[in-house]
């Protein structure tokens, strides 16, 4: 969660419990159809470790990680979709394929602002004051190359060359 790029979990197979609370920490999921994904740890008496509650309610809600960590509810990849705890649902044997399109895709966007944006996104899931540093970070961006080279290339309708400067 602490990482500057952005991070896809593929979920290729099932992600319960410790699999679950790894996909949690990444930023997008993209999930197969056939899986299931909860939080099945209090059935054998423990809690979800890493934090993997706590993360889980910042991104999905208290109510559906209720649901699965005190309810023991499993839900499938459709259902997780519809609640949010994945991004996308795909036949099996095509997420890796559905994640590197997609990682190409936001690869191309600016990567000081994807990565302030994705900073704040964080710092507004509780951890600090979103407006501060969105203020910050959008006066950080408003000095570097990058903004040009995006402004530019929205002017001029081509491909934007960002220096990461």
């Amino acid at each position: 969660a602490r990482l500057r790029q952005p991070t896809i979990a593929v979920l290729s197979g099932h992600a319960l419990g410790g699999g679950l609370e790894l996909a949690v920490a990444c930023d997008f999921r993209v999930a197969e159809a056939h899986i299931k994904l909860g939080f099945p740890e209090t059935s054998i008496g423990v809690v979800p470790g890493w934090s993997g509650t706590q993360r889980a309610v910042r991104r999905f809600g208290a109510q559906t990680v209720r649901r699965m960590a005190v309810g023991g509810e499993i839900v499938l990849a459709a259902e997780a979709l519809v609640l949010a705890i994945v991004d996308r649902v795909v036949e099996t044997g095509k997420a890796l394929d559905e994640a590197k399109a997609w990682a190409g895709k936001i690869a191309e966007r600016g990567p000081l602002a994807t990565e302030a944006a994705k900073l704040m996104i964080a710092i507004a899931e509780g951890e600090e004051s979103a407006a501060a540093t969105e203020a910050l970070a959008s006066g950080f961006i408003a000095l570097t190359g990058d903004i040009k080279a995006g402004v530019g290339s929205f002017k001029t309708k081509q491909k934007p060359v960002f220096s990461r400067s």
